[in-house]
C-alpha cells in the first residue's frame, strides 16, 4: 500500500534546503575559479593592458553578465590572480625551526625552496605576469608587487640571520644577500618555469642547482 504524499516527510520528498544551498554554493566557486582559470591563462598570453574582457568570458565560456557577477571589473579579477597566488607563494616558506627534534637545518631549506618551485609549476602563468604584465598598471599594483617581494626578502633575511647566528653561514650583509638569493630565483623561474613544461628541467633538479649556487657559488673547492 502506497504512502499519502502528505504523510511523507518534507525532506524525504525533495531536497532539503541546506542541500540546495551548498550545492548553489558549489555551483558558485565553481564559476568564479572558471573564471579565474581563464583569467589566468588570457593575462599570461596577452598582457593585462592588451586583455579585454571579452577575452575572458570567451576563454571561460560564459556573459558578460555572468563575469559581473563575480568581478566588477578586469583590475578586480586580475588583483583576486595576484593576490591568490602571491599568498600561496609566501605560505610556501615556512620559518627553520632549530630546537631539538626538526629535520636537519639543510633538509628545512631545501623543503622551503621546493614548495615554492612547486607552486610556481603548478601556476606556470605566474613568471610572465609578475615580469612582463603586472609592472607599471599603476601605482597600487606597483605598491603591491613591492609589498610581496619586501615581504619574501624579510623572510630570507631572517633566514639568514638564523644560519649566521648558528654557524652555519658567514658574517654577510643580509639585506644585500636577501635580494640576491630573490633575484637568482626570478631569474630562474621565469626562463624555465614560465614557458613550456615539457622543456623544462626537473623542479628536484632545479632546486639542487639553485641551493647549490646560493650557498656554495661557482668557484671549484
Amino acid at each position: 500500500m502506497s504512502k499519502d504524499p502528505a504523510t511523507v516527510p518534507a525532506e524525504a520528498s525533495e531536497p532539503s534546503e541546506d542541500g540546495r544551498v551548498t550545492r548553489a554554493k558549489e555551483q558558485r566557486e565553481a564559476r568564479r575559479e572558471q573564471l579565474l582559470e581563464a583569467g589566468r591563462s588570457v593575462f599570461a598570453e596577452r598582457g593585462y593592458h592588451a586583455t579585454a574582457i571579452s577575452d575572458i568570458i570567451d576563454a571561460a565560456d560564459v556573459s558578460r553578465g555572468t563575469f559581473y557577477l563575480y568581478f566588477e571589473s578586469k583590475r578586480a579579477i586580475f588583483e583576486e590572480i595576484l593576490d591568490d597566488v602571491f599568498a600561496r607563494l609566501l605560505e610556501s616558506v615556512v620559518t627553520i625551526e632549530t630546537a631539538p627534534g626538526n629535520p636537519p637545518v639543510m633538509e628545512q631549506l631545501h623543503d622551503n625552496v621546493h614548495r615554492v618551485l612547486e607552486v610556481i609549476v603548478a601556476n606556470r602563468y605566474l613568471p610572465h605576469i609578475l615580469r612582463r604584465t603586472a609592472v607599471g598598471i599603476d601605482p597600487d599594483f606597483d605598491d603591491k608587487l613591492a609589498d610581496f617581494y619586501k615581504s619574501l626578502t624579510d623572510l630570507l633575511a631572517r633566514t639568514l640571520t638564523t644560519g649566521i647566528a648558528l654557524g652555519i653561514l658567514r658574517p654577510l650583509d643580509t639585506e644585500v644577500v636577501s635580494h640576491c638569493i630573490l633575484g637568482s630565483v626570478k631569474e630562474l623561474t621565469t626562463f624555465y618555469l614560465g614557458g613550456d613544461p615539457e622543456g623544462a628541467p626537473d623542479t628536484g633538479a632545479l632546486v639542487e642547482e639553485l641551493i647549490r649556487y646560493n650557498l656554495v657559488g661557482i668557484l671549484k673547492k
